[in-house]
C-alpha cells in the first residue's frame, strides 16, 4: 500500500458512521466497528474473532515448524474433505457485491 493508494480511498468517504458492538455468535466473538458509506455504497466494517480457528491454526504452525506430524485424520475427516483450516463465516447469509 501506498499513500496515493490511500489518500484515494479516504477521499471517497462520504460518512463514517462508529458503532463499537460486540457480538457473539456461535462462538464467533465479532465487534462491529461502523459504517461506511461511500456515495450511495453502505459498507459494515466489523473483526471476528473464531478461538477454535486460532487454536487450530496454533497447533497447525507449531506442528509445521517443529517438523512433527499432523494429528491423523479419522476416516470421516478423509472422506468429507476437513482438512483445511476454514474460519467460520458469522457472515454467510449477508449477500455480497462485487465491485
Amino acid at each position: 500500500m501506498n499513500i496515493g493508494y490511500l489518500q484515494e480511498t479516504l477521499s471517497s468517504i462520504t460518512e463514517v458512521k462508529p458503532l463499537g458492538k460486540t457480538a457473539e455468535v456461535n462462538g464467533v466473538l465479532c465487534h462491529i466497528i461502523g459504517l461506511v458509506r461511500y456515495g450511495d455504497i453502505l459498507r459494515l466494517a466489523a473483526l471476528q474473532y473464531d478461538d477454535e480457528f486460532a487454536e487450530r491454526a496454533e497447533a497447525a504452525e507449531i506442528a509445521e515448524l517443529n517438523g512433527l506430524p499432523e494429528k491423523p485424520e479419522t476416516n470421516r475427516e478423509r472422506l468429507r474433505g476437513d482438512r483445511s483450516l476454514d474460519m467460520t463465516n458469522i457472515f454467510h447469509a449477508v449477500p455480497v457485491a462485487l465491485h
